[in-house]
């Protein structure tokens, strides 16, 4: 069945493997189910003959193979058990998705052209990677692109392994295979409007690609609405997460009983992030939003999580006392407001999706910028 994303969430680019990489509060927030992709798949169960091989000729080699075979194999069963976990939440809420994309030695040197357009080279890059996927992409190259590529041969998918190994570091394999997931957009045929991201530390190299900014006229918008997500998640991040059975079951309920008090939280944070678009010292931004939580969205809070008032301001004395969760909301509103961190990065991504990697390089090398149609807005899903 061929799945529809013009109404959702895509989370960009990696899979969620693990419950604290996502807050509870974001199925709350967002109106459009989540899209998540499931990790790297190899349907050729005769590739894994390899490992006889391996075993047999004990290359140095092996033991980088059998280690990334370690990291998939977590990567996978971390997947399936959030899953596992929000399934009351499945469908209206979420949807996994298997999305198609090439792994191949092309694919792998249009990973490294695209860097390179940038300004970074594979050592510099290797810092951006999720290594647990980078892994599990590896891995999907060997064991399912370049197995079939070779006639289903583990004689010289061994072989292969060892030139491979020869010609270039783990690291830098590494970095070429988590970037393969960069241009997967096309395979969702770019109808989502909004993207979470998974991997905070792309929005440096998405920033970097030589793409023509977005129209300044929606900025206002767009930065209201990012810091009224990011507001909304720390205030009810403490009473959602960590992600559990007990607190799935709480999502559900709270979404199916108190839709209009969640409603009401949010335009209330949209509000507020209307109101602080030009901070001062972090420090003041915190105690004045410590004040707008304390005596003016009080209620609000109260509503959704069913709290009396005095239980509301012991809850709102408990989320003050973790002073970096509001320093660095502060930073994060300070970094948006002066453009140090960019709103809107879905152009780099569409142009990812669209056009070939050799020209990408070269429109970056001739100093040109790409004008692409650009997402309304990347998000970040991390619960930090």
């Amino acid at each position: 069945m061929k799945t529809s994303f013009k109404e959702s969430l895509f989370l960009y680019p990696d899979p969620i493997t693990d419950s604290l990489m996502i807050t509870g509060a974001s199925f709350l927030y967002f109106d459009v189910p989540l899209i998540f992709t499931l990790p790297p798949q190899v349907i050729t169960p005769k590739s894994f003959e390899l490992l006889k091989n391996i075993e047999k000729q004990k290359p140095e080699w092996g033991k980088t193979i059998l280690q990334w075979l370690s990291s998939w194999e977590y990567q996978r069963k971390g997947f399936n058990d959030v899953m596992n976990l929000l399934v009351p939440l499945k469908d209206r809420h979420f949807k996994a998705v298997w999305v198609v994309y090439s792994a191949n030695d092309a694919a792998l040197s249009a990973s490294q052209e695209y860097l390179e357009s940038a300004g970074y080279d594979l050592e510099t890059a290797h810092r951006m990677i999720n290594p647990l996927n980078a892994a599990g992409e590896a891995i999907r190259h060997i064991f399912l692109e370049k197995f079939l590529e070779l006639g289903e041969d583990t004689g010289r998918l061994y072989d292969y392994c060892g030139s491979l190994f020869r010609e270039t570091s783990p690291d830098n394999f590494l970095t070429k295979s988590y970037f393969l997931r960069l241009p997967m957009m096309k395979a969702v045929g770019q109808s989502t409007q909004s993207l979470m991201l998974t991997n905070p530390s792309l929005l440096e190299l998405l920033d970097s690609m030589p793409i023509e900014p977005p129209d300044v006229s929606a900025s206002n918008e767009r930065f209201d609405d990012v810091i009224s997500w990011e507001l909304f998640r720390r205030i009810l991040s403490p009473r959602l997460d960590p992600l559990s059975e007990t607190n799935v079951e709480l999502i559900n309920n709270l979404v199916k009983n108190r839709k209009d008090e969640i409603t009401r939280l949010k335009q209330r944070c949209l509000r507020i992030a209307s109101e602080i678009k030009e901070p001062g010292d972090r420090k003041d931004t915190e105690s004045e939003i410590e004040r707008i939580l304390r005596f003016e969205i009080n209620n609000e809070i109260s509503d959704v999580l069913e709290l009396d008032r005095q239980a509301t301001q012991s809850f709102i004395t408990e989320l003050f006392c973790d002073e970096k969760t509001w320093l660095a909301f502060a930073a994060l509103v300070a970094g948006l407001a002066s453009g140090g961190i960019p709103l809107t990065s879905g152009a780099a991504i569409a142009a990812f999706s669209n056009i070939g990697a050799k020209a990408f390089k070269s429109v970056a090398k001739k100093r040109k910028k790409l004008k692409c149609n650009d997402f309304a807005l990347i998000y970040s899903i991390s619960r930090s």
